[in-house]
């Protein structure tokens, strides 16, 4: 049996490979139910310990799972994710069709999460009104009031596959806030679209996106500004991260 979720059978007796892609119901645990660190901690670990092979998708929770886990770490195979083909770069009237059917300005920044804590959109509340283009929040219905954005921030309803594609691929950069990433997909979908990208510097980020992404303090809100800012006045800087940031993705 393989499990590729965060979910190990209890009761399982034949061989198992387990995929589990971080540790952050524990070492996140002040964020999580206690119904999902004690999962973590009575069933997880110990049939983590004891299956035929165990598989993580980054170095980063490689040694989070060794950490929280107490796994060993010569019995853990890294296998980075890929990114799906759905996320792909288009065509400038393909994205100017998609900005009018959703009510979106030609210029914006756009941030991608939900509203658990570590996801940490609320760096970006302060710097909102200050940014050069719009603020554009792909969170969930209802993160704008949850999170108290401001009135002038956009609040998009969750989206198709191709949909979020043409949303990356339309701004002039993306913010992936996230305090805690086993991966960092989001940034790397982003990527593929054709999207700057302007991640926390924190979690697998570092590893995953590496020189092809802007990385700044995660909890620094004027960091996020000044690099909004730069990518919004550099155009050749953009290009240069559009550019690594596709061949990364790939």
């Amino acid at each position: 049996f393989h499990a590729t979720s965060f979910s190990l059978p209890a009761l399982w007796s034949g061989h198992l490979v387990a995929t589990i892609h971080d540790a952050n119901h524990l070492a996140l645990a002040d964020h999580a139910s206690l119904s999902h660190v004690a999962y973590y901690r009575l069933i997880v670990a110990p049939r983590a310990k004891k299956a035929s092979a165990l598989i993580t998708v980054s170095d980063f929770s490689r040694n989070e799972l060794v950490a929280h886990l107490g796994l060993a770490a010569a019995d853990i195979e890294v296998i980075y994710n890929g990114v799906d083909t759905a996320f792909h770069t288009t065509t400038a009237e393909t994205l100017a069709a998609f900005r009018a059917r959703r009510l979106l300005p030609d210029r914006y920044f756009g941030a991608v999460g939900n509203i658990k804590r570590h996801k940490n959109l609320g760096v970006l509340k302060s710097i909102a009104e200050k940014l050069p283009a719009p603020l554009v929040l792909l969170a969930g219905r209802g993160a704008k009031r949850a999170l108290n954005f401001s009135d002038s921030v956009i609040e998009l309803s969750p989206l198709s596959d191709a949909d979020l594609a043409l949303f990356y691929a339309g701004a002039t950069a993306i913010f992936v806030p996230s305090l805690y990433e086993g991966f960092g997909l989001p940034a790397l979908e982003a990527m593929s679209c054709g999207a700057a990208v302007i991640a926390a510097r924190a979690g697998a980020h570092p590893e995953i996106l590496k020189d092809a992404a802007m990385l700044v303090s995660a909890n620094d809100s004027d960091e996020w500004l000044h690099a909004a800012v730069d990518l919004f006045n550099d155009e050749v800087e953009r290009a240069r991260l559009e550019d690594r940031g596709r061949s990364r993705a790939a």
